[in-house]
């Protein structure tokens, strides 16, 4: 458990940060009252793995919640996020792939909820890049966007609830080829 307490947070507090060459297994953490709670950032795509699992990730009402992101994960060939419960974030989840092969994602019985009213900026899941893989079973309450994907991908996005969305699907690419069930 890291707690960063109600202190005043500086602009770029993270609960923790990997950067480089990894395979990063995260599992049953809890963390609270950070910017970001895991930054990761890769240096060697090829070899970069993150799993994330069974974790809680809190942002409280007393903190500013701009720009905050709770899983922010760039430059990794397969990332995995499971039973995660994330609360209060201004961001949920960030992907980000910058290299043109893509990344393997799967994002899936996860809670990701804002407490607060929209202000038009917030997103559930922020795709940017070339991707594939699923996005199913999760709970995205109260974001102005629920999915906001940009770049090439491939997605299976299915038996999903969006709960008080201003958008379910932001998407911003040509002949994308996505599947979409029991949504």
């Amino acid at each position: 458990q890291i707690n960063r307490s109600s202190y005043t947070l500086g602009a770029n507090d993270t609960g923790i940060e990997i950067s480089g060459n990894y395979i990063s297994d995260i599992d049953s953490a809890e963390i609270s009252d950070y910017i970001y709670w895991i930054k990761i950032d890769s240096t060697n795509r090829t070899r970069a793995r993150a799993s994330l699992t069974n974790t809680r990730v809190i942002k409280t009402e007393s903190n500013s919640r701009d720009n905050s992101i709770a899983f922010s994960i760039g430059n990794a060939s397969n990332v995995f996020v499971q039973n995660d419960s994330l609360c209060g974030y201004n961001t949920g989840i960030l992907i980000s792939n910058t290299e043109a092969s893509p990344s393997s994602i799967t994002v899936s019985s996860s809670t990701i909820s804002r407490l607060l009213n929209q202000s038009g900026a917030e997103t559930g899941i922020k795709i940017n890049g070339v991707t594939s893989g699923t996005i199913d079973s999760l709970y995205v309450y109260n974001y102005n966007k629920a999915l906001d994907i940009t770049g090439d991908s491939q997605l299976q996005i299915e038996s999903n609830r969006f709960v008080n969305c201003a958008i379910v699907l932001n998407e911003s690419q040509n002949h994308a080829a996505h599947t979409l069930r029991y949504n």
